[in-house]
């Protein structure tokens, strides 16, 4: 009976250890997986703890801004990254406000929360962020991982866009010229200067955009 129940013991506690086995085999997989996709990723991942201090960025965080995680290790990410953004907060609360702000964007699911990072060359870089809050298994310790996207050269086509446009308008303003545009059915929808004068001069019509 004693050498059946030692069997028999034997036989679970091998069962049990190959099943860690393999708990511990799809878990390095897992591990595997993610530490993969997280290093190759173009987006830019930070995570903070609870002080919103930095405790880990990915490769393309690090590319960006020419910090290492090093360089970053236990310092307010805040406060370094975004420091004109800081100065906007009060003196003294700032954990507190930055806390507040995150908690209201996370709850509200915002997922266009543009900021203007500085990276350590001093060179501005907008980027678009979205931040989840995660919280370590079996325990009350809060983290919040934060995922951008460098939408720099987005935002300088837009300037460059915005400025052509003011300045043709600006040309089209200025010149003698009539322009008019009209819809399909040749109802007016714009004009310069010159066409608002003609029609004030000619039809005795004032034109109001």
């Amino acid at each position: 009976i004693y050498i059946a129940g030692v069997a028999l013991l034997l036989i679970a506690f091998n069962y049990s250890a190959r099943k860690e086995q393999r708990f511990e085999k799809a878990l390095a997989r897992e591990r595997f997986y993610s530490e993969s996709i997280i290093n190759s990723t173009t987006a830019l991942i930070v995570g903070l703890d609870a002080d919103l201090k930095c405790r880990f960025i990915n490769p393309a965080l690090e590319r960006l801004t020419g910090y290492t995680k090093q360089d970053l290790q236990d310092l307010n990410w805040w406060r370094l990254i975004f420091p004109a953004w800081w100065k906007l907060l009060s003196i003294g609360k700032e954990v507190n406000e930055l806390s507040l702000m995150l908690k209201t964007v996370i709850n509200n699911n915002r997922d266009n929360f543009e900021m203007e990072l500085i990276t350590k060359s001093g060179d501005k870089k907008n980027i678009l962020w979205n931040y989840v809050e995660i919280m370590d298994a079996g325990s009350t310790d809060k983290h919040i991982i934060g995922f951008g996207i460098d939408i720099t050269a987005q935002r300088n086509i837009e300037k460059i866009s915005l400025a052509r446009e003011a300045n043709l308008l600006s040309i089209v303003e200025s010149t003698n010229n009539i322009i008019g545009l009209f819809d399909t059915e040749y109802r007016i929808i714009e004009f310069n200067k010159a066409f608002e004068t003609y029609a004030k001069s000619t039809d005795n019509i004032t034109l109001q955009k």
